[in-house]
C-alpha cells in the first residue's frame, strides 16, 4: 500500500506568476523558503515567491505531480496566460521557442493563447 505523505502547493509569484510543485508533505516550508530564497526553481529565481496560496496534502507521489499539470493549467486558463505559470510538465523556459508544438496543443485543448 503506498502512504499518501505528498502535498502539492502553488506559489504567488511577484510579477503576478505562479509557480507550482510537489513535495513530501514535511517538506512544504523548506521548498517554499528555498524557492523564496532563490535557490528553489529557476523560476522562482526569476519572479520571487511571495507566498504559498493553496497547499493540497495527503496524495501519493503520482497524485502530486498529476495535480501540479492539473493546477499549471489552471492557472494558465484563468489568467489566459500561458506565460502566467510554471511547473509539472509546464516547465519551458520563459521567452524560449521550443516549445511552441506544446503552445498549439494548449491553444487547441484548452483554447487559451
Amino acid at each position: 500500500m503506498q502512504r499518501n505523505n505528498i502535498s502539492c502547493y502553488i506559489i504567488e509569484c511577484e510579477e503576478g506568476k505562479y509557480y507550482v510543485g510537489s513535495t513530501a508533505d514535511w517538506k512544504v516550508q523548506i521548498r517554499f523558503e528555498a524557492h523564496r530564497d532563490g535557490t528553489g526553481s529557476k523560476w522562482c529565481q526569476q519572479f520571487p515567491a511571495i507566498r504559498i496560496v493553496k497547499l493540497i496534502e495527503n496524495l501519493t507521489s503520482v497524485e502530486g505531480f498529476t495535480q501540479e499539470n492539473i493546477e499549471c493549467k489552471r492557472i494558465m486558463i484563468e489568467n489566459n496566460d500561458l506565460q502566467c505559470c510554471r511547473g509539472g510538465d509546464i516547465l519551458f523556459p520563459l521567452g524560449s521557442d521550443w516549445w511552441v508544438n506544446r503552445h498549439n496543443v494548449l491553444i487547441e485543448h484548452f483554447g487559451i493563447t
